[in-house]
């Protein structure tokens, strides 16, 4: 019964769209091939996944810009290297700390085994600790200068003229207390 009825089903489907696929079809993925999407997020250490690590590296920078532990563990585990930086040589790290994502911070340290500069200096010689300090996020900072970071004493005096010719006090104290 079911198995003549399964035989009806897969002739009917056969005569219809087909069911052959190609080896290279397969490898490339169905989802890809078949309606042209990709079914899941980066994972795994297959090349056809692997083929643009520039992007992937924008992928993590944006992960951890945002907070995103979970998408940054991912692409980290799938093979791209949280040093690396984007056009800018801004690195994860360098996007964690200016949104005050500390656990991303964190993270970043311990999962690259202190392998992490951070003193890493983008295209425009700022800092990931220049900019957490930029975006008022002390913590950020303080755990920063305990693992090597620093920021430059031109930019930094700059910070408190601006924050003073703004008048505000609030950035100047927080300026003043890291």
């Amino acid at each position: 019964g079911t198995s003549a009825m399964t035989y009806l089903v897969m002739k009917i489907i056969d005569a219809t769209v087909g069911m052959n696929i190609s080896v290279e079809m397969e490898d490339e993925g169905l989802d890809k091939t078949q309606i042209g999407e990709v079914g899941y997020d980066i994972i795994g250490n297959s090349d056809s996944l692997m083929d643009d690590a520039e992007q992937m590296t924008q992928d993590l920078i944006e992960a951890c810009a945002r907070g995103n532990l979970g998408m940054a563990k991912k692409l980290v585990k799938a093979g791209i290297d949280p040093k690396k930086g984007d056009y800018d040589k801004r690195t994860p790290l360098h996007l964690a700390a200016a949104s005050g994502h500390m656990h991303i911070v964190e993270w970043l340290f311990d999962a690259c085994k202190q392998q992490i500069d951070g003193d890493a200096r983008d295209n425009f010689g700022g800092t990931p600790t220049q900019d957490a300090l930029e975006n008022g996020h002390r913590d950020v900072v303080k755990f920063l200068m305990e693992h090597g970071g620093t920021v430059d004493k031109t930019r930094y005096t700059g910070m408190l003229c601006d924050a003073a010719h703004a008048g505000d006090a609030a950035a100047i104290s927080g300026l003043l207390t890291q």
